[in-house]
Formats: structure tokens, sequence, C-alpha cells
């Protein structure tokens, strides 16, 4: 993390040319999150904000109150707007959300969100809009090379595998898969 956001997610989007939904938080807010998107578009312009989700809306008096704003003065299309839920079965400590491996009721929470991400978003523009990103291709950096260093200091990449939060870094899961694979 520095100053300049050379480890954002924003960067990372613009570095893949992808296109950005905002998911704003709309808790106790109305005209605030309008300006806060506002704010995002015109902070850095090369970042592709295509849309907007509505996170915890009050209800369907203020979903329509903040998409009017949205579409009005900020001409940024509601792809979705997810009302406050107590009975969300997402788990959390922490660090974070608790991951698969260990969620007891994963299959539960997955159900659950497939009937939130089918009652509250607009599916059909979102996969356009995901469709629309232009494929990655390892070609896109030519001058990187494995082990390359692009900052002060190497990073490692570490994926948590289990329940204790043993982690496995990049390097030894493809050592791994060539092992498994043989030469």
């Amino acid at each position: 993390m520095n100053p300049e956001g050379e480890h954002s997610t924003a960067e990372l989007a613009k570095l893949l040319h992808s296109p950005v939904i905002l998911v704003m938080d709309c808790d106790k807010v109305t005209r605030t999150a309008a300006a806060m998107i506002l704010g995002c578009r015109h902070f850095d312009q090369s970042v592709d904000i295509r849309g907007v989700i509505l996170n915890r809306i009050g209800g369907s008096r203020h979903a329509g109150c903040r998409a009017k704003v949205h579409r009005g003065s900020l001409r940024i299309p509601v792809l979705g707007a997810v009302p406050r839920m107590a009975d969300i079965p997402f788990s959390e400590r922490h660090l974070g959300l608790i991951p698969p491996q260990e969620h007891d009721r994963i299959r539960q929470a997955l159900g659950k969100a497939a009937d939130i991400a089918g009652d509250y978003l607009d599916l059909g523009s979102l996969t356009g809009i995901a469709e629309s990103a232009p494929a990655w291709e390892d070609h896109a950096f030519p001058d990187l090379q494995p082990g390359d260093k692009t900052g002060r200091e190497q990073v490692t990449i570490g994926v948590i595998r289990d329940g204790a939060f043993s982690s496995i870094t990049l390097k030894h899961r493809s050592s791994r898969r060539q092992r498994c694979q043989g030469p």
C-alpha cells in the first residue's frame, strides 16, 4: 500500500483494462453515497466504472430515491439494490470471512447468495459488462519474468488452503503441479 495507490484494486483493473462495478454501502446514507461515487469517478478517470450496486438499502423507498440520484445526477447505471438482511449465513471473524473449507453451512450460504443475486441484481447487465472485458493474456507483461522484482521487494503470494489457515505459495503449488504431471 502506498499513497499513489499502486497496489489497489483500481490499479489492477487499469492494468488489465477491466470494467469496474462499485458496490456502495448505503446503510443510513442517501446523497452522501452519490458524492462518494462521484468522487470515485473523478478521482481517477482512467478507472472504467461501468455501474454501481447499492448494498444494505433500507427499503424500496430508499432504493428508489438512491437509484434516481444515481441515474440522474451521476448518469451511472444502478445494477442492483440489495436490502439490509439479518439472516445472511456468511460467517465472519476478526480477519474477514470464514473460508469455505471451514464453513459448516457452505451450501446454505451459497444458495442464499444465489437467491440474493437473482432477486436483487441485474445479472444480464452484469454479465454483459463482464463479457466486455478484454481477454487477459500472459504476454500482456512481456518484460516480467518469474522472480522479477517489480518494486522495492519481491512479493510472495499465498493461498489459504485449510482449517488451520495454513498457506501455500504459488511457487510451491506450481512445483507440486509439475511433480504430479511429470516431465
